[in-house]
C-alpha cells in the first residue's frame, strides 16, 4: 500500500513540475538568466521524453549548468561534443572536492553500519550516484546524516575523532562535550550539529531532523522513518556500503525538500536550488515513477 501511494506521489510530482517551473520563472532567487534557465528546462524535457536535445549548447550554457551545481549534466554536454578547457577545469576542481567528501562519507558510513547505529546519509554524492550513476554528478555543500536521539552523541564523537570541530558549540546552547554527563541531555537546538575540518575544507552535518523552514524531514518524521525496518538500506558504491533511505523514502525526501523550499521565505532565500527540480525529474525517470 505504501509503495502504491509513493507511486502516485511520483505521478503527481511529475504532473506538477510545470507548475513548479512557472513559480520559479516568477522568482528572482538565484536566477539571473531566465533564457538559460528555459534552455535547461528544455534539456530536461528532452531527457524525460527520450528525444535528442538539439539546441546549441555554448560555453555560456555550460557555465550556467556548472554554477547551478549540476556536474552530471555538464559532463553530458561535454561528452556530446562541446569542449571548453576552462569549464573542464572547473568541473575537475569540483570533482576533487567531492572526492574528499566521499572519503569521509565512506569512513562514517562504515562506522554507522558496523555499530548498528540508527542513522542514514542524505543526498550529496549518494543521491548523485542513485540518480545519475556518478558520485560527481551534483555539487553539494556538506555531507548530511540524520540520526536517532540515542545514537547522535556517539556518531558526533566519532566525527570529532576524524579531526572535525563542532562549529555550533557555544552558539545558543551549552557546550556539546561528549562525556557521560551529557550523553542523555536534551538541548533546545541539538537537532543540528555542524562539523568542519579546516584542513580538508569539508563540512558534515549530523541532525535529528531539519528545521521546517529549511525543508526535508522534521525530527518526528525522522523518528518514524527509523523505526520502519524497511526504510534504511545498505547502498553500495564501488564496493563500499552507505546507509541510505530506500527508493520510496528518498523520493519523499526530495519532494518534501523542494516543496518547503518553494513555500517558505527562508527556503527560497537560503536553500532553493534549480538543481533540486532537476534531481526530482531525473529520479522519477530513472526509477519508473512515471
Amino acid at each position: 500500500m505504501f509503495a502504491e501511494h509513493v507511486k502516485r506521489l511520483g505521478e503527481v510530482a511529475c504532473a506538477t513540475i510545470c507548475t513548479f517551473i512557472t513559480i520559479v520563472e516568477g522568482m528572482n532567487v538565484k536566477m539571473n538568466n531566465r533564457c538559460l534557465f528555459k534552455k535547461l528546462i528544455n534539456f530536461v524535457d528532452c531527457y524525460m521524453d527520450d528525444i535528442p536535445f538539439e539546441q546549441e549548447m555554448g560555453e555560456e550554457f555550460l557555465n550556467y549548468v556548472i554554477e547551478n551545481k549540476m556536474i552530471g549534466i555538464a559532463d553530458q554536454i561535454i561528452s556530446n561534443g562541446y569542449e571548453s578547457a576552462e569549464c573542464k577545469k572547473k568541473i575537475d576542481e569540483k570533482k576533487e572536492q567531492i572526492e574528499k567528501k566521499y572519503m569521509y562519507g565512506q569512513k562514517i558510513s562504515k562506522f554507522i553500519l558496523e555499530n548498528n547505529l540508527k542513522c542514514f546519509m542524505s543526498k550529496g554524492f549518494l543521491l548523485g550516484h542513485q540518480t545519475y550513476d556518478s558520485i560527481y554528478a551534483r555539487c553539494f555543500g556538506d555531507i548530511d546524516f540524520f540520526c536517532s536521539r540515542k545514537d547522535i552523541f556517539r556518531l558526533c564523537a566519532y566525527i570529532e575523532s576524524l579531526g572535525f570541530v563542532n562549529e555550533l558549540i557555544g552558539e545558543n546552547r551549552d557546550s556539546l562535550v561528549f562525556d557521560d554527563r551529557l550523553k542523555h541531555a536534551h538541548y533546545e537546538n541539538d537537532n543540528e550539529n555542524v562539523f568542519y575540518n579546516e584542513k580538508e575544507n569539508c563540512y558534515i552535518e549530523v541532525k535529528l531532523g531539519d528545521f521546517i523552514a529549511h525543508g526535508g524531514f522534521s525530527e518526528n518524521q525522522i523518528h518514524q522513518i527509523l523505526i520502519d525496518n524497511s526504510a534504511v538500506i545498505s547502498y553500495k558504491i564501488n564496493g563500499h556500503n552507505f546507509p541510505s533511505l530506500n527508493l520510496d523514502y528518498t523520493l519523499l525526501l526530495l519532494i518534501s525538500n523542494a516543496y518547503r523550499n518553494f513555500n517558505t521565505h527562508t527556503g527560497q532565500i537560503l536553500d532553493f536550488k534549480i538543481r533540486d527540480l532537476v534531481d526530482i525529474c531525473f529520479y522519477l525517470k530513472k526509477y519508473d515513477y512515471i
